[in-house]
């Protein structure tokens, strides 16, 4: 898997990024770039975890002690319960919190919220989504129980705990880590790690009237890179919390278009609706016309015992009276009359059979007609089909038209 890209965020007013790739070659590693670059460097990064990295001048690391409560209650607690260390007020900043250590403190980075939001609109301007922002000195390499410093030309960082630390301008470093020895955390070994990447020699801040001890280090390799080194993830402080995390990011670019995903999964629940119904209805139409055939095929062979498939032992009756029909049987004269019949009921509007049987060459059909007079021109147009004579037994009137009793004979009978 690749090493992520870290990119590293200019201080407040900055111009400038600082970029480091461990994946290219040594000497390539590291670049500063201007901010109009950042779109350039998005296309070349494409697909790579990104780290961005906030200045620690811009930073404010510290602890709060709380009981352990959920994150939400966190969250609310945790800018009050500094309110009186902050100088701007808690609504104009943001506030990260990692989770709660073993003697009881929260871990928290402040930072302005305009400024957060600031680096978070450029990056996103660029098409660069960070998975994580990291405070710079805690990419600063310690030991448990010690301090370390890194010393630039522009800046020193220190870092005083796991997730402790702050950075400073080189000329007030001394009164800065003199200042945060007289709070609650101290190098238990009572010594301090100064490595210098200032390229000159450095002096050592003056400790000599206190049981701190001081040694120092040329520093070795690019600064920027070995802050690099130093990032473990699931380590320090991530500020992508709250407003600010991936999750809420990626509300806030779906929030223009939710009215339309609403209205749009309406239409589908509305569709999904319809075609239940529709199927539902065909279903019950299905039913109906499977009942229609059943009593169609019992009332056109009475004989049958039993139905399973009406439709498969319809065509079944049928095949066997096509066959006695080639054999010399009479179910030929059946298929003659259906044949002859069918076309001249079919002419005439409103005509519907509802029973037929067949024997012997001889055909009963039960024939609703609207009224007589349809009748009678029906049977005149059945009997003049070659080889078929037709008898009404039988026509009254009733709600829904004539009742008619049809007896039809074929040539053979």
């Amino acid at each position: 898997m690749a090493s992520p890209v870290f990119l590293f965020l200019p201080r407040a007013g900055g111009e400038h990024f600082t970029l480091v790739d461990p994946e290219r070659g040594a000497g390539n590693r590291v670049s500063l770039e201007p901010m109009g670059a950042l779109d350039r460097k998005a296309v070349a990064i494409k697909g790579r975890k990104v780290v961005a990295v906030a200045p620690g001048t811009d930073l404010l690391l510290t602890r709060v002690r709380m009981p352990k409560t959920s994150r939400a209650n966190l969250e609310k607690a945790v800018p009050f319960q500094l309110e009186e260390q902050l100088a701007s007020p808690v609504e104009k900043l943001h506030f990260a919190v990692e989770n709660r250590s073993s003697d009881g403190f929260w871990p928290v980075a402040v930072v302005a919220r305009e400024l957060l939001s600031g680096w978070m609109t450029l990056l996103k301007q660029a098409g660069i989504h960070p998975d994580v922002m990291a405070c710079e000195p805690l990419l600063v390499p310690f030991e448990i129980g010690s301090w370390s410093v890194m010393v630039t030309p522009e800046m020193a960082l220190v870092r005083t705990g796991e997730r402790e630390g702050f950075a400073a301008d080189p000329q007030n470093l001394e009164a800065l880590l003199k200042l945060a020895l007289t709070g609650e955390s101290r190098p238990t070994h009572g010594a301090i790690r100064v490595v210098n990447h200032t390229g000159g020699d450095l002096a050592l801040p003056d400790f000599t009237d206190t049981d701190i001890s001081l040694t120092l280090e040329e520093g070795v390799g690019d600064f920027w890179e070995r802050l690099a080194k130093g990032y473990s993830p699931g380590g320090g402080i991530n500020l992508l919390q709250g407003l600010f995390s991936p999750s809420r990011q990626w509300q806030e670019v779906w929030r223009p278009f939710r009215l339309t995903l609403i209205l749009l999964l309406g239409w589908l629940l509305l569709r999904g609706g319809v075609a239940v119904v529709d199927n539902q209805q065909l279903a019950q139409r299905i039913a109906t016309l499977d009942e229609r055939i059943k009593t169609i095929f019992l009332t056109t062979f009475p004989d049958a015992k039993r139905v399973v498939n009406a439709k498969v032992q319809m065509n079944q009756r049928l095949a066997e009276l096509r066959k006695g029909g080639q054999e010399g049987g009479n179910g030929g004269d059946f298929l003659s009359l259906l044949e002859g019949l069918g076309p001249l009921i079919g002419d005439v509007s409103g005509a519907t059979p509802y029973r037929l049987r067949y024997n012997k060459g001889e055909m009963d059909l039960h024939l609703r007609i609207p009224d007589l007079d349809k009748l009678d021109r029906l049977k005149g147009k059945l009997n003049q089909v070659q080889g078929m004579r037709v008898e009404i037994q039988s026509a009254s009137q009733g709600e829904e038209g004539v009742e008619s009793h049809l007896r039809i004979r074929g040539g053979g009978s």
